[in-house]
């Protein structure tokens, strides 16, 4: 899987916001760890409605908080308290191919995808 998270994607002296553009424009996914700091931000907002309105959109509730209306028809896989287990059923059902596109939704424990500037991911 190719994972494009914003502290290694966006080059010295480039505009963050056209490469994080261009890297959801480019994505076969979108992740978004949702946390009360993440859905706080208005970055992640606008980086998940991006991936829900290209039909790319994968959320993954990391903390104890309610989806924001616009997503809550949308499955979202529960991680709240995982420890890093790879048969944890939460994360085989996300590593497992999926619809979206070829590629597992989410990498083994330790690595986080496309992670904007207030918590979300590709």
């Amino acid at each position: 899987m190719d994972v494009w998270r914003d502290k290694e994607g966006i080059v010295t002296c480039t505009a963050w916001s056209a490469s994080i553009e261009n890297a959801l424009r480019d994505a076969k996914c979108v992740v978004v760890l949702c946390s009360e700091h993440a859905l706080a931000s208005h970055f992640v907002r606008d980086e998940a409605a991006i991936g829900r309105n290209a039909n790319e959109l994968v959320p993954v509730e990391i903390g104890e908080v309610e989806p924001p209306i616009g997503y809550r028809g949308i499955q979202t896989a529960n991680l709240v308290g995982w420890t890093g287990d790879v048969e944890h059923p939460e994360h085989r059902k996300l590593a497992a191919p999926s619809s979206i596109g070829s590629a597992p939704a989410i990498p083994t424990a330790g690595r986080r995808c496309r992670r904007g500037r207030g918590g979300g991911a590709r």
